[in-house]
């Protein structure tokens, strides 16, 4: 009988840790034995009612990395796991460590165009540990086509989009408001390039009267971006949020989402998004946002990553366009249900199997 082990570095309220989630609920439900495991010893962001091990550890780096190895193969062995699913360089290289008892499978969560000359150290334990791997699953056809590009591995890799289940996603009442709204989701931090959307909206408040930004996540940016607010004189029309609990309900009474980032792997918040038929704008960055708006200008709009004036227009053009807004939001829906769970789930009951 499977037992699935599933392996996330942190306990923020990111993507990653929404998979893993997901993807547990989802075993669950198929009658699948399964935990989540991660480095930290909060608790999961999001509501879980499963087993949650953590492999909190101290001292230096070597330590670190010899302490949580032992606490795995400890609860490998004590769960009896015959599958470990790993997010993330470090449980993904962990994971490939822990022999031949186990089926090992590592899932990327980013494009590896973010690595610099600082990640020397992770691009070679990369290339040396991924070969190690049963499987390696990307959620982006652009991840299979790097991971042939910078480490040579084109053997064991299976493409499976990430996945929300679009019947669990509550139906909210429409806000009655006096202003157009713009809405951000994401954690305050350099690959998510807030500033962009910030430049850009002090532009769009020129075309467009009564409109207001809001921004839902943490971060170590926060006060800087809270500062830019201030230079550009956008602080009365720009809300930062912190973390919401409920996303959908934002997302539902918003005008358009707009994404940022100048890497992804693949945005579950533009998946979200257009679940709840919030039109989305996005950078047009590695990976994802281009393989989920496949029909640009019809079920989601792409812009060139660092394009303030064609974010601008773009952003004003579905503001102002009542028709436009209502056409990508329908065809952004019929998009979503690509994505639903329904779908996506036996992909990775096949890859159990086999």
């Amino acid at each position: 009988m499977n037992n699935i082990l599933i392996f996330v570095p942190n306990c923020n309220q990111g993507g990653t840790e929404r998979v893993a989630i997901r993807l547990s609920e989802m075993f669950s439900d198929e009658n699948i034995e399964n935990c989540i495991v991660t480095l930290c010893d909060n608790q999961l962001p999001y509501k879980y009612e499963g087993k949650h091990y953590h492999l909190e550890t101290s001292g230096n780096k070597l330590s670190r990395f010899i302490s949580s190895y032992k606490k795995l193969k400890k609860i490998v062995q004590d769960e009896k796991i015959t599958h470990i699913i790993s997010m993330g360089e470090y449980p993904n290289i962990l994971n490939a460590l822990m022999g031949q008892d186990v089926k090992k499978i590592a899932r990327i969560t980013n494009s590896f165009s973010s690595l610099t000359i600082k990640n020397w150290l992770v691009y070679l334990l990369t290339k040396l540990f991924y070969r190690k791997l049963d499987m390696i699953i990307t959620p982006a056809r652009y991840l299979e086509n790097e991971l042939q590009d910078f480490f040579g591995i084109d053997a064991k890799v299976n493409t499976i989009y990430n996945f929300l289940d679009i019947q669990k996603i509550e139906i909210y009442k429409k806000e009655k408001r006096d202003k157009k709204r713009i809405i951000h989701i994401g954690q305050l931090v350099e690959q998510k390039a807030q500033h962009y959307l910030l430049e850009s909206f002090a532009k769009v408040k020129e075309q467009v009267e009564d409109v207001e930004l809001l921004i839902i996540g943490k971060g170590e940016r926060e006060e800087e971006l809270k500062a830019l607010t201030k230079q550009l004189k956008i602080e009365n029309d720009v809300k930062f949020l912190g973390w919401q609990d409920n996303p959908f309900y934002w997302l539902q009474n918003s005008d358009v989402f707009v994404l940022t980032s100048l890497w992804e792997g693949m945005p579950n918040v533009v998946i979200e998004s257009m679940a709840c038929k919030c039109p989305v704008i996005s950078f047009d960055c590695p990976s994802g946002p281009n393989e989920i708006i496949n029909k640009p200008n019809e079920n989601g709009i792409l812009v060139e990553v660092g394009d303030v004036d064609k974010l601008t227009k773009d952003i004003v053009k579905v503001l102002s366009d009542d028709e436009y807004r209502q056409e990508l939001s329908e065809n952004a829906y019929l998009r979503a249900l690509d994505f639903d769970i329904g779908k996506i789930s036996k992909k990775y009951l096949e890859v159990l199997e086999g």
